[in-house]
Order: C-alpha cells, then sequence, then structure tokens
C-alpha cells in the first residue's frame, strides 16, 4: 500500500542514526529502571536507521534467555539490514558475564552465516554502558 511506505520511509528519516554504542545507550536508558533483565532488539536500515525495535527477551533479576531464531525471524519479518542488542543488568555491573559473552558469540556466528550485519552488544546498568563490540574481541 502506497501510504504504508510513506509512513516507513517518514519514520526512517525522523529515526536517529545508530552509529555509535552513545547513541544506543541513549535511546534505550529506560532499560536501566528495569527491575529485570530485558533484551531489546533494534532493527537497522542499512543506513543505521531504526526500521523496527523489540523486546526479545524478559528474564530475572540476574539471568536472561534468549534463542538467536527470535532474533533473526523479527529481522527478517522486519527487512531489517542489521541490528544491535540492547540489554540491561538492573544490579549493575555493567560488563557482560558468561551468559552474555556466550550469546553473543552464537548471535556472531549466526549473523555471518544468514549474512545479516551484528552491529553491538550494549549493556546498560546504573553505572554506564558497556560495548561488547568495542570492548571484546568477539566479532574477530
Amino acid at each position: 500500500h502506497p501510504l504504508r511506505e510513506f509512513t516507513l520511509l517518514d519514520r526512517l528519516q525522523s529515526s536517529p542514526i545508530f552509529d555509535s554504542p552513545e547513541v544506543v545507550a541513549h535511546y534505550c536508558r529506560r532499560l536501566v529502571r528495569s527491575e529485570q533483565r530485558t533484551c531489546q532488539c533494534l532493527a537497522l536500515s542499512k543506513s543505521y536507521r531504526l526500521v523496527h525495535q523489540k523486546t526479545v527477551a524478559v528474564g530475572t533479576l540476574t539471568d536472561i534467555l534468549l534463542h538467536p531464531a527470535n532474533i533473526f525471524s523479527l529481522l527478517i519479518n522486519h527487512n531489517a539490514y542489521g541490528f544491535i542488542l540492547a540489554q540491561n543488568h538492573p544490579l549493575g555491573p555493567k560488563e557482560p558475564d558468561q551468559q552474555d559473552r556466550e550469546l553473543t558469540l552464537r548471535l556472531v556466528e549466526c549473523s555471518k552465516l544468514l549474512q545479516i550485519p551484528f552491529y553491538d552488544h550494549v549493556i546498560l546498568s546504573p553505572e554506564g554502558y558497556y560495548s561488547l563490540r568495542e570492548q571484546t574481541d568477539l566479532w574477530e
């Protein structure tokens, strides 16, 4: 429908450009107030603009369970070019735990296989934010 395409184009043009973890942290800052671990997927266009945003998992205070299929089906259904994960650590610290690292590594492998770029996994906490892309070697 032509009106749907016009609305999508208008939304894309007014969306922030998610080209740094600082932008992601600012945009997703509401996650810090959540009492449970929550993970959001930011589905992006080729120009790093938001196509769709969805909470893909809600866990407990200290754990979260997320399967890569949940993320990639969302990305394919919304014709996203790439994606960023934003996740909170309600109690801190902002550094990733082993579960976060394992999830990120699985998503890096799947993104290569499906040729859908995984730009970053940003963890937000009351202490600040942590970019796994910038501060780990999981993408190498």
